[in-house]
């Protein structure tokens, strides 16, 4: 997948990369409730927005644009505060996917 300006591209292996896709992986882990979509499937984190808190994650051989929210921690106690959240949308396709990124700003 070719990923083109306002998209960060985090598969170069540079240390800020590794150090970005770290973090945005850790914050969608602690934002996935039980019965999200991407709940306990494994992703790889490979882009980034550079305009909003939307990542691309390649998941089951799909292209998942994330939207992740940042809450604060204090907010997960007891339990995580937003059901369904963060919100996804899912493309079969490299193509289908680069389609959406080249619209978004």
């Amino acid at each position: 997948m070719v990923v083109v300006d306002p998209w960060f591209d985090l598969r170069s292996g540079d240390e800020l990369a590794q150090r970005q896709v770290k973090t945005l992986s850790a914050e969608l882990r602690r934002e996935l409730t039980r019965g999200h979509s991407l709940y306990k499937v494994k992703f790889e984190v490979i882009a980034r927005c550079r305009h909003c808190d939307e990542i691309l994650v390649l998941a089951d051989d799909h292209f998942v644009f994330v939207h992740l929210g940042w809450p604060p921690k204090s907010l997960f106690k007891p339990k995580p505060p937003f059901p369904g959240l963060p919100r996804t949308q899912w493309f079969d396709t490299a193509e289908e996917a680069e389609l959406e990124a080249d619209t978004h700003a």
